[in-house]
């Protein structure tokens, strides 16, 4: 099979975002006239893609192979350790893919295997992470260049730790590699263990200011996450309309998204999902979804020496967290008890016309989990980790 390189921009933070040229090509598929897709393999070090010459159709991409979640892990593990990270990180990041995957984040899954590995070998010599606790209960970690969820992972062990003896701390991560991860699967991980958690990360240049037609705010995600007596309440959205996941799968099933989720490289209103790269996606809720997305890439950004904007500042994604001791002011049981009530009337209002029922955010996620034995992969993403 052919190959051939055409110059890039290599945005390595993000699998499927911003690796693209003039002609709109990014990392993985890249859908040509006739319906089918062009396979992009890897951005080299000189900063240009290297394509498969390889049309496959829809179809195709739709079709899976079924792992059991044992083996999901052993592979993304096994692919890890081939490229360099070390062991320790490689059953993190195997462990976080994989939930993902049964919690239905696909996006977060092992869809993110090839990028993180991409990010990795971008990386010369990768440092040892450092945690500097600050005063007041704050506290940081230098990533060092090593992966972003090993990073945050160890960063929010160690606040977890701390948060039993005061109550609460502050804790925020940058200089990192590769994909920040879920934060919805950090905060249940935090909930599980009885914490409260508030996260946030800056993400690669994604969404159009309020108002303007350029692509320089990041997806930046927010997070707020609580243990209950149940499952884990769980509130994980991104501050644009809609996730690139959720983009990524209407480009894949050929399918239009509403008006207010994307537009053109003009500023024009577009239906068009494809436009979430040719042009911009858009804030949620418009000037309100991008007062929170500014604030998010100020937090992550010049608070922790992270990157800011398309490009006024240079530098990797950062992480902000706040956790808090679920027991902080009053009995975790009290707490609990008016939880259940509060979330039973919500269950129980009438519904709204044409409304097909009320859901607890976590809740569908947390069942899907517990009835997760196997994972199905797509044909085309088993074949891309098959050859890292």
């Amino acid at each position: 099979m052919g190959r051939y390189c055409t110059p890039a921009a290599a945005w390595l933070g993000r699998y499927h975002r911003r690796l693209i040229n003039r002609k709109g090509v990014r990392r993985g598929y890249a859908k040509q006239k006739d319906t089918s897709y062009i396979e992009v393999d890897r951005i080299n070090r000189s900063g240009s893609i290297v394509v498969r010459l390889s049309h496959v159709t829809l179809e195709h991409l739709m079709n899976t192979t079924r792992f059991s979640v044992s083996e999901g892990k052993q592979l993304a593990v096994s692919k890890l350790l081939k490229n360099g990270v070390p062991k320790a990180d490689a059953i993190v990041i195997a462990s976080h893919l994989l939930r993902a995957e049964c919690r239905g984040y696909r996006a977060h899954g092992l869809r993110r295997l090839p990028a993180i590995v991409q990010a990795v070998k971008s990386v010369r010599t990768p440092g040892v992470r450092m945690l500097h606790p600050m005063l007041g209960g704050f506290c940081f970690l230098d990533g060092a260049q090593t992966t972003g969820i090993a990073s945050v992972h160890e960063l929010l062990m160690h606040a977890s730790e701390q948060a039993k003896r005061s109550g609460a701390v502050v804790a925020t991560a940058s200089n990192y590699v590769g994909t920040t991860g879920s934060l919805g699967i950090y905060g249940a991980e935090l909930a599980e263990r009885g914490f409260i958690s508030i996260l946030t990360c800056s993400t690669a240049y994604a969404v159009a200011p309020h108002g303007t037609a350029s692509a320089i705010l990041g997806t930046n995600p927010i997070a707020i996450c609580v243990p209950t007596h149940n499952y884990p309440f769980v509130a994980d959205l991104s501050t644009a309309a809609w996730s690139y996941g959720a983009l990524r799968e209407a480009m894949l099933a050929q399918k239009q998204v509403p008006l207010g989720v994307v537009q053109t490289i003009n500023g024009q209103p577009s239906t068009d999902p494809n436009d979430a790269d040719n042009g911009s996606q858009l804030p949620m809720a418009g000037h309100k979804g991008y007062a929170l997305g500014l604030a998010v890439e100020l937090l992550c950004g010049p608070l922790l020496g992270g990157k800011a904007g398309k490009e006024a500042v240079a530098g990797s994604n950062g992480f902000f967290a706040v956790v808090i001791k679920s027991d902080v002011v009053r009995e975790f049981d009290a707490v609990a008890q008016d939880v259940k009530k509060l979330f039973a009337e919500i269950e129980q209002a009438p519904l709204a016309a044409k409304s097909e029922g009320v859901r607890i955010p976590g809740k569908k996620a947390s069942d899907l989990e517990k009835q997760c034995n196997e994972v199905n992969v797509a044909n085309d993403l088993v074949t891309l980790i098959s050859e890292l």
